[in-house]
């Protein structure tokens, strides 16, 4: 077994360990990662990939073409980028604005599906929705045509306890789901990367983004 293997076999038996019998879905995340490095984990039965620059991806992509991955887009998405997302790509986890969701909208007509992304620690430095107007603004958008929002995501506040930031994610999630909005279906939570994942998963979280503890730290 190779090292990414054996990273990914640790990381598969620590999530399920935290998970206690609930579902969670690993993203792998494969930004500035080689090809070889994705196929050892491809091979090792991971099938979804998190890039973060479009430009990586869509390379990757194309060098990848044989392989059946479901690619997640996990950066900022810049307008002029918007034309290309394709079918390949699964899911945008990083929808920050509703002038996003409308420019995706207008621009592409396949299945687009995305998280909304909350700065849940209200960082200057960080993208996404602020708690205090989010949760009356969501409910005005209820129909993107062709997108499906289908869950929440966020990353806290560095060196903080995270937690408490999950717990309160958790908590919106949560008033969502109970709203049963149309058109907005709280399917996924997506929070925890590789040094905070099992904590996620604990509060809440079934989706996490894994990186270096798969495929080692980023040069």
């Amino acid at each position: 077994m190779n090292e990414i293997a054996h990273n990914l076999e640790v990381v598969r038996n620590k999530i399920a360990d935290a998970a206690k019998g609930k579902d969670v879905t690993l993203v792998a995340v494969s930004k500035t990662k080689s090809c070889e490095d994705i196929i050892a984990a491809y091979e090792a039965g991971q099938r979804i990939f998190g890039e973060n620059k479009m430009q990586e991806l869509k390379e990757k992509e194309e060098r990848l073409s044989d392989y059946n991955i479901d690619w997640h887009f996990i950066g900022k998405l810049q307008k002029n980028k918007i034309k290309y997302l394709n079918e390949s790509i699964k899911m945008i986890q990083s929808i920050d604005s509703f002038e996003l969701l409308d420019n995706i909208g207008n621009a592409k007509n396949i299945p687009v599906s995305v998280l909304l992304q909350i700065n849940i620690g209200e960082e200057k430095t960080k993208n996404g929705f602020l708690i205090k107007y989010f949760e009356k603004e969501v409910e005005k958008y209820q129909n993107f045509g062709t997108i499906k929002i289908m869950g929440l995501m966020c990353i806290p506040p560095r060196d903080e306890n995270p937690r408490e930031y999950f717990l309160k994610m958790h908590d919106i999630f949560m008033r969502l789901k109970e709203k049963n909005i149309p058109g907005i279906n709280m399917k996924y939570l997506s929070m925890g990367m590789s040094g905070d994942f099992e904590a996620a998963i604990e509060c809440g979280s079934n989706m996490v983004r894994v990186g270096s503890s798969i495929f080692g730290a980023r040069l």
